[in-house]
């Protein structure tokens, strides 16, 4: 088959023009064109793409790219694409006498830079005082090998420094910010310069190769070094530790300890043992309190400090001849956040503690009671003292308990082995699937009496009265006491050595309306004195003389004094078992984590409970036991409920106002016979004079005044004190010079001070108006040259007594 050319197809053929070919100076205008819109701005030279290699030059295929020529064509043309090269010197994109592999990270640097915004820069990731590589530059396109460029080509890690430079001038990055190193490097500088004595560390090494077994062995008393024994026994007693870190928490503990003892007279000359003794720990520790509360130390380092001194304790009783065998331990500090120790629990978490102590104790006080007979069972023993075949049931086990072990607790560690049935006794329990506290707990008894079983009287004891641990540690069986000699009223005796020894609580000077008091405070208070009095019967039959009348004593759980007989005094578990108190009732912190409960936030919740409740500052200063009224005032401003407490404080002085201000104000105008006309709310008129104004009648205030739940019927008005807007007020000319001291004074105060946001905002608000509407020239009241005079004179008025007690 012949295949034909289709008809006119040819012609068309022959009369399509050839494709002309571009003019040599075409490509040459195109190419001039392209450079001259990239060296128009600086955003367009950074786009330009250097080679890998060689000398700075722009890359072919970028430009094969930009263009769409062969390279060997747009090479021809090479002064033009140097003038681009030339204008990326210009601009210092290119750095002359580096290579191009340099040069194009260089360009990518920039780019990356200068495309951020000011707030993008200012938003820079920064760690260790430079840009953070790893949180800002990984993710970017290019930059994967960043780290290796600055090490091995100078321009890129010259380019990273000036963008850190930049940053420095922005703000962005510390100007005057020295590394670890240098820091360092100047600290061993000013050594080299200025050498001083052998460090603490280089002290205590000294000291650590010194033997230390009799007392003799301790170095001499040193004036140069004062204390130096001491600084001997915290070096023994670190023996133990061989990290750095550990063994300055021991020069940290000699360094407190220094401090404490030349606070109470030491001089450093004196023997070891002049300066500390076998209670030494609890006069250490109430020093670190007093150093915690004035702010001067943590929890943390107090915590190391009593950790490091304890080591030092026990390491000097294996010294001979030291002159004590033993030593009174104390709890050392929750290491935490420091404003957690003035924190109260939240008012659910209060209930929450509440009730798991007294569905606790309700239990505990069950499983005390005198033992029930259950008269069950059988004698499983036969007559070679072996248990018979299948008697061997926890029936037939209480009854050996009731009928041969006469109803005393006995486990496999006191069982007399020749004896058929305490042996027997202990094969059944041994065989059981229950654990040996649960079989005695089913009985109704009371396996062990731990530490742990004191756990919610104790916190229920705190949460009522507010004690700390020392204080509840050493509490007696007979220092509850229900009538005082001369109140009458009932109160508890307890020890507080750093303010002054024996304190007297006395109770039910809180209303029993909180949802966790619901009877008197002395009622719950007496409750569990007897309880814990009635639980612990049995063991402190055969306590030491010394524990016997402590009212918490437990049973020791340790292997080398077990079921030995000990109070709470001298040991460190009452946060611990308060801990796990919580932990095994479930109870949550508000982030849905473990609570942890201690002394040290109970006490603060309390006095959250009386604020709630509106209890006066001196009822509170009262129940928490503190000397002098400013103690309460700068316990109160450190608890998180700042403006319930300021709430309190501020009324407390409104009502000393109200009460001794005003009231000399009224004897000093009103003649003393006038007192008992005044108490008789139908009495003539008695005009009441106050810094301000003056009163028609205090006793008789309007309907408004007397109808608010403050005011009680043959009292004096309530709000005496914010009397300006009462019809009974009598404004004369010489009140307006302390009517505008006053609205300035309530000015400057919503302005600088948080006044604003408490309860007395409102009031102070309320107040300006009226005093806007008293200032005001009106024809009813001042014209504009009394008022001009007035606002002069008002220049040399301090602050009203009134004004300063409203200020927070």
């Amino acid at each position: 088959m012949r295949y034909e050319t289709p008809e006119g197809a040819l012609e068309e053929e022959l009369v399509k023009p050839p494709k002309r070919k571009r003019l040599e100076s075409d490509i040459t205008r195109e190419i001039d064109a392209w450079a001259t819109n990239i060296k128009s701005s600086r955003h367009n030279l950074l786009s330009v793409q250097l080679c890998q290699s060689g000398e700075p030059a722009i890359a072919p295929i970028y430009l094969q790219k930009q263009l769409g020529r062969e390279y060997s064509v747009i090479k021809s043309r090479i002064e033009i694409l140097n003038s681009v090269t030339q204008k990326m010197i210009d601009e210092r994109i290119i750095i002359p006498g580096h290579n191009s592999i340099s040069n194009e990270w260089r360009r990518k640097l920039l780019v990356w830079y200068e495309s951020l915004a000011d707030n993008e820069k200012q938003a820079i990731p920064i760690v260790a005082n430079t840009i953070s590589v790893r949180r800002c530059l990984n993710d970017v396109p290019g930059m994967g090998n960043l780290k290796w460029a600055r090490s091995n080509l100078p321009l890129v890690d010259q380019t990273f420094k000036e963008i850190v430079a930049d940053l420095k001038k922005r703000g962005v990055i510390e100007s005057n910010y020295k590394t670890v190193a240098e820091r360092n490097l100047e600290i061993k500088q000013k050594r080299a310069l200025s050498p001083q004595g052998d460090s603490w560390e280089k002290q205590l090494k000294d000291l650590r190769a010194i033997p230390l077994s009799h007392i003799d062995d301790l170095v001499p008393i040193d004036p140069t070094r004062p204390f130096v024994q001491l600084f001997h026994l915290f070096a023994a007693g670190s023996m133990g530790t061989r990290t750095e870190i550990g063994q300055r928490n021991f020069v940290e503990g000699f360094r407190f300890v220094s401090k404490h003892l030349k606070d109470v007279g030491f001089s450093g000359s004196e023997h070891a043992l002049e300066c500390i003794g076998p209670n030494y720990l609890t006069r250490l520790r109430n020093f670190l309190v007093e150093q915690r509360a004035s702010g001067a130390i943590g929890s943390h380092v107090a915590h190391g400090v009593m950790t490091a001194t304890r080591k030092m304790m026990k390491r000097a009783l294996k010294i001979k001849d030291i002159g004590f065998t033993s030593f009174i331990d104390v709890e050392g500090f929750e290491t935490h956040r420091d404003t957690d120790d003035y924190r109260p629990y939240p008012a659910h978490i209060r209930d929450e503690i509440k009730n798991a102590c007294e569905r606790e104790m309700k239990r505990t006080n069950e499983l005390a009671a005198d033992y029930v007979h259950f008269n069950g069972g059988q004698d499983p023993v036969d007559e070679l003292g072996n248990i018979r075949r299948g008697d061997g049931t926890l029936d037939n086990a209480r009854w050996i308990f009731e009928n041969k072990l006469n109803c005393q607790r006995l486990s496999k560690t006191f069982a007399n082995v020749s004896d058929p049935y305490e042996k027997g006794f202990c094969q059944i329990i041994g065989y059981a699937s229950e654990g040996i506290v649960d079989i005695y707990e089913s009985w109704g008894i009371i396996y062990e009496y731990t530490s742990r079983l004191l756990a919610p009287y104790i916190v229920r004891l705190a949460q009522i009265t507010g004690l700390n641990a020392d204080p509840l540690k050493t509490l007696d069986i007979d220092d509850f006491i229900k009538s005082h000699e001369v109140t009458k009223r009932p109160y508890l005796r307890y020890w507080k050595e750093r303010s002054g020894g024996e304190k007297l609580l006395h109770l039910d000077l809180m209303k029993a309306d909180f949802n966790w008091l619901s009877v008197a405070q002395s009622i719950e208070v007496e409750k569990i004195f007897d309880d814990v009095i009635f639980l612990t019967r049995h063991i402190r039959e055969r306590a030491d003389a010394t524990v016997k009348n402590r009212l918490f004593i437990y049973e020791s759980r340790k292997a080398t004094e077990y079921r030995k007989v000990k109070s709470l005094e001298g040991s460190i578990v009452i946060n611990t078992i308060m801990n796990k108190f919580a932990q095994e009732h479930g109870l949550k912190n508000g982030n849905g984590e473990d609570l942890a409960i201690s002394a040290s936030r109970l006490r603060p919740s309390l006095v959250a409970a009386l604020v709630d409740q509106g209890a006066s500052i001196r009822e509170i200063q009262v129940i928490l036991g503190h000397k002098h009224l400013t103690t309460t005032v700068g316990y109160l401003d450190k608890l998180e409920f700042s403006k319930a407490a300021r709430k309190v404080v501020d009324e407390a002085l409104q009502k000393i106002h109200k009460e001794y201000v005003l009231a000399e104000a009224s004897a000093a105008s009103a003649p003393k016979s006038n007192i008992d006309i005044q108490n008789n709310p139908d009495s003539p008129a008695v005009i009441i004079r106050t810094g301000l104004v003056e009163c028609r009648n205090a006793y008789d205030p309007p309907l408004e005044i007397r109808r608010l739940p403050g005011y009680k019927k043959g009292n004096p008005c309530s709000l005496l004190n914010k009397c300006l807007s009462c019809r009974n007020c009598i404004i004369t000319v010489s009140n307006l010079p302390d009517l505008f001291a006053m609205r300035r004074d309530y000015l400057v105060m919503m302005e600088t001070s948080a006044v604003a946001q408490t309860p007395y905002g409102r009031i102070i608000r309320e107040n300006l108006l009226t005093l806007e509407s008293i200032l005001t020239p009106s024809p009813q009241g001042f014209d504009s040259q009394q008022l001009d005079h007035a606002e002069r004179l008002s220049e040399h008025i301090l602050t009203s007594t009134l004004v300063e007690g409203m200020t927070l």
